[in-house]
């Protein structure tokens, strides 16, 4: 087998001619040595040393190159960079498809840009569409957004600024002001960055901020109104009550949850203090928690409201059971202060020593 070598100044300007239906030639810029030879009847021409070519304003190096003429594909490996004017690609390896101005990276692969990076095991990048297939440890940090997304599978769209993952996924938005981020967790997480800039996560969804808990099987997320939207049998904790409904809403600020509503079917409850199985409840078409210092300062149940809490007074025991239009609940430092009943109001108080049948309505 015989190789030409050739000085730098005979191939500066070579030119590594593509096919027919490529729209332009990659050129070498640099480097350090050009092999030529034959491989299985096909000329492969081998670059090596501080290698840097281009195709139209797509510039790449690495510290070796295989370049197959006839398949016009280009091997690129050894701390190779790939940059086509908006996003810098670096992986241990990367082939270059000409014809289709594709990309595949394989390992550390890293896909940067002023804005955001993406990192992945495997990479397949379309330079002229600017859009990716991403697999293996996928790793999305938002610079802009101070947002991480990470999954095993994703596809990015940066026309769109749209990113796409699978397979145990997780969203955090990072608070800088505390040491709690918001977090969720699913199996598919959408995220539109930019102007909408929300995130929309299904299939086994779990959101966490600070002492809000949640879990439901569709969910969105709106960065800039800081507001969660849960449905899909949602489920949230928060304090010592558990929210049920057909649809709950969660607003945050920088660091704490201000305000939780539920509506259709609405139901809270709260443990008994000192009890394992007796709970307070309260129910209504809606309910509203508003929150101050991360514990509950008041709660509204508007429409057909029911509730049944029980009082622990030394002199007064037992359980009082109300239905009305609205019914008020306030809190104090965290604790029942006193409930207001508002508009046709009914109620029944049965004391601890109360021995007959106790009704409570459906």
């Amino acid at each position: 087998m015989r190789f030409s070598v050739l000085p730098l100044f005979l191939f500066a300007g070579f030119l590594l001619v593509a096919q027919s239906t490529s729209k332009s030639k990659i050129r070498i810029i640099h480097a350090d040595y050009n092999l030529g030879r034959k491989a299985n009847n096909e000329q492969l021409r081998i670059l090596k040393g501080s290698v840097h070519v281009i195709k139209d304003t797509v510039q790449m190096y690495c510290d070796s190159a295989f370049y197959y003429e006839q398949r016009n594909v280009l091997e690129l490996m050894g701390r190779v960079k790939v940059n086509n004017g908006q996003r810098t690609v670096k992986a241990n390896k990367i082939i270059y498809f000409p014809d289709e101005d594709l990309t595949e990276c394989l390992g550390n692969v890293r896909a940067s840009s002023p804005k955001d990076s993406l990192f992945a095991r495997r990479l397949i990048y379309h330079l002229e569409k600017k859009d990716a297939k991403a697999n293996g440890d996928v790793y999305l940090w938002s610079k802009k957004d101070l947002t991480v997304i990470t999954g095993q599978h994703g596809y990015f769209d940066d026309a769109k600024n749209y990113f796409r993952v699978t397979d145990n996924s997780h969203f955090m938005q990072i608070d800088t002001a505390a040491r709690d981020s918001f977090q969720v967790f699913a199996q598919v997480l959408e995220y539109y960055g930019d102007t909408l800039n929300y995130a929309y996560a299904v299939d086994s969804v779990k959101i966490l901020k600070g002492g809000f808990l949640a879990h439901c099987d569709t969910a969105w997320y709106y960065n800039k109104t800081e507001v969660a939207w849960l449905k899909g049998n949602p489920v949230a904790w928060f304090d010592k009550s558990e929210l049920t409904g057909k649809v709950i809403s969660a607003q945050f600020d920088s660091t704490d949850l201000k305000h939780i509503n539920v509506t259709g079917k609405a139901q809270a409850r709260t443990l008994k203090d000192s009890s394992e199985t007796d709970y307070n409840i309260l129910k209504g078409k809606k309910i509203e928690f508003f929150i101050e210092n991360k514990k509950p300062k008041l709660v509204i149940a508007r429409d057909n409201a029911t509730s049944l809490y029980y009082l622990s007074e030394q002199n007064d025991s037992g359980i009082n059971y109300s239905t009305s239009d609205s019914i008020f609940v306030f809190f104090k430092e965290g604790e029942l202060d006193s409930i207001q009943i508002m508009g046709g109001a009914q109620g029944t108080y049965y004391p601890d020593s109360y021995k007959g049948e106790r009704v409570f309505g459906n």
